[in-house]
């Protein structure tokens, strides 16, 4: 019997940087889809498309009205 499992991964860095991080995270099918509807929940209660992490922490695209709060 095979286990089979989703995995998602992500890295952060840039040509200029020396050094590199990625993440990643695995798990079945059922619990990815509970995530992503949980999530997809989420970010439309926040009014944004997608979470990146480059223009929230900057206050920038998507997240620009986000300042000062």
């Amino acid at each position: 019997m095979a286990a089979v499992f989703t995995a998602y991964f992500d890295a952060a860095g840039t040509p200029r940087n020396s050094v590199v991080a990625v993440a990643g995270f695995v798990s079945n099918f059922e619990k990815w889809k509970q995530f992503e509807l949980t999530w997809n929940k989420i970010l439309e209660r926040e009014g944004v498309s997608c979470l990146h992490m480059t223009d929230f922490v900057s206050f920038q695209g998507e997240f620009k009205a986000s300042k000062g709060q």
